[in-house]
């Protein structure tokens, strides 16, 4: 008697029958959106070693999975577990998806540029950021009743992948102001999706026309991107790859109305480049415009923008709060200019600089702020120029943007004092910090007093200088005490070891 063989990894079936997760797979799954940190790494390289026996059908219908995660959670955590299990999973996809996504250009084989994208560059937005600013959707934490709703023109029919990317990324261009048409949405991704689908399902689900109505089906991008490798494998020249359909269903989240599913989709932006940067570059360390490709400058390019437009910069604590989209966002621009051209960083700089000295909003000067805070982490460049500015920016208005700048400088002198590739005016520097010391840390509740504090510590320790600043330092020795005082535990710990230098 002949005995059944349980499926090994993930069981899929064509012509109509269920595509398959196994258990095992599942509560995987689970441990990401529910267990520790622990069980979550531990869940993604169990995930790693699934998706490695796995067939690209199966491997798209678990990325489905995952991008459902991170555009619908609300949990941070499950946020940033998925973002490792995608990571992951992704980089055992087809090696002609990943190159393809990582060096496609701009032109067509006929060498006529193609607009069927509308591909947004950094050179677009060196001209065209003040019409992003003056037109382009804001963002909040959570979605204005002021501002006119899109989602139907997203939940219109469509009978393909292609379909739907064309309608994300004519939304897009409104949302940034460069259509002339204001507008925004709800994200499409609020539950979780079902366990297995079968080929009808996905037919079914892809030629529904959703109504606008509060208890509407959400489209299924599991079932999209499975159907769309489907099709695409069958040799179907006119439609559009799953990378891409994945790919631009993260871009459109990123301009979502609710924070939360904008993180998510900036780590899922991240985690795929990361990802399938190491199979599409091989043994190369950098790449050149034609090699980075038209969808990562896109991405760079609509990064950048998300600087511009996010406007929530209250996350965590009174003493300790942040911008996470901005923070997540920056993190993604720095990944892509270290693959970049020296043309194109010299572009982002420009767009960056133009953030820097708006002096309208100061969320906009904290987007750029971020964005050379992670640029120095990541790769060092324009190290000086950068150093200079932010002394000055010391001096700034608002204490978020101090905040930012007093880490920023922080990490410059920490890389002086082993690199010693920039010299630092640490007479204008000792001066402005008194200011901004002055100006906001004396606050109990203050979110700079601690950046603020560590910067100062660093400069104590600059040991070139000690002794040339030594009044400078006694002077404020006795706000390092008063700053004792404060309820803040990082506060006080930061004070302690600034006093003990």
């Amino acid at each position: 008697m002949e005995s059944r063989k349980r499926p090994r990894q993930s069981e899929e079936k064509n012509n109509g029958e269920s595509i398959i997760q196994t258990p095992h797979t599942l509560r995987l799954l689970k441990l990401l959106s529910d267990g520790t940190e622990d069980h979550a790494k531990l869940a993604a390289s169990q995930l790693e070693i699934t998706a490695s026996t796995s067939t690209p059908l199966v491997l798209w219908d678990l990325l489905g999975r995952l991008a459902a995660f991170l555009i619908s959670s609300e949990e941070w955590k499950c946020r940033q577990h998925t973002s490792w299990a995608m990571e992951a999973v992704a980089q055992y996809l087809p090696h002609c998806n990943q190159v393809q996504f990582m060096q496609q250009k701009w032109e067509t084989d006929d060498g006529k540029a193609t607009t069927k994208y509308m591909w947004l560059t950094v050179k677009d937005l060196t001209t065209q950021l003040a019409q992003v600013l003056k037109h382009g959707r804001l963002l909040y934490a959570e979605p204005s009743s002021s501002i006119n709703d899109d989602s139907d023109e997203l939940n219109e029919e469509f009978e393909s992948g292609k379909e739907r990317i064309q309608r994300q990324r004519r939304l897009l261009v409104r949302r940034l102001g460069l259509g002339g048409i204001m507008s925004a949405t709800r994200s499409c991704a609020e539950d979780l999706l079902p366990q297995d689908i079968t080929t009808s399902d996905l037919e079914s689900t892809v030629r529904k026309k959703v109504k606008k109505s509060p208890s509407s089906e959400p489209i299924n991008i599991r079932a999209l991107l499975v159907l769309e490798w489907q099709q695409t494998n069958s040799h179907d020249s006119d439609h559009a790859h799953p990378q891409h359909l994945l790919a631009t269903e993260m871009l459109f989240r990123m301009f979502d109305a609710h924070w939360q599913v904008r993180h998510g989709a900036l780590l899922g932006i991240s985690s795929l480049l990361k990802s399938w940067k190491k199979i599409s570059q091989g043994h190369t360390a950098k790449t050149s415009l034609d090699d980075l490709g038209a969808w990562p400058t896109d991405i760079l390019a609509k990064s950048l923008c998300v600087l511009a437009l996010d406007r929530f910069a209250d996350y965590g604590s009174a003493d300790n709060s942040f911008a996470p989209v901005q923070h997540m966002a920056a993190q993604v621009v720095a990944l892509l200019f270290e693959w970049s051209p020296v043309s194109v960083k010299e572009e982002v700089c420009q767009v960056i600089q133009q953030l820097l000295s708006n002096q309208d909003t100061w969320e906009i000067r904290q987007g750029g702020w971020m964005a050379v805070q992670f640029l120095i982490a990541i790769t060092g460049d324009y190290l000086q120029e950068w150093v200079s500015s932010g002394i000055v920016a010391l001096l700034d208005g608002s204490p978020d943007v101090v905040a930012v700048v007093a880490k920023i400088l922080t990490l410059a002198i920490k890389r002086g004092q082993i690199d010693q590739v920039q010299t630092i005016d640490f007479e204008s520097l000792s001066k402005n910090l008194s200011t901004a010391i002055s100006r906001h840390a004396e606050s109990s509740v203050s979110a700079c007093a601690v950046p603020l504090i560590n910067l100062m510590t660093c400069v104590i320790m600059k040991r070139d200088h000690k002794e040339c600043y030594l009044d400078w330092c006694n002077s404020i020795f006795s706000r390092l005490q008063r700053f004792l005082t404060f309820e803040s535990s990082a506060v006080q710990l930061a004070s302690l070891h600034a006093i003990s230098q």
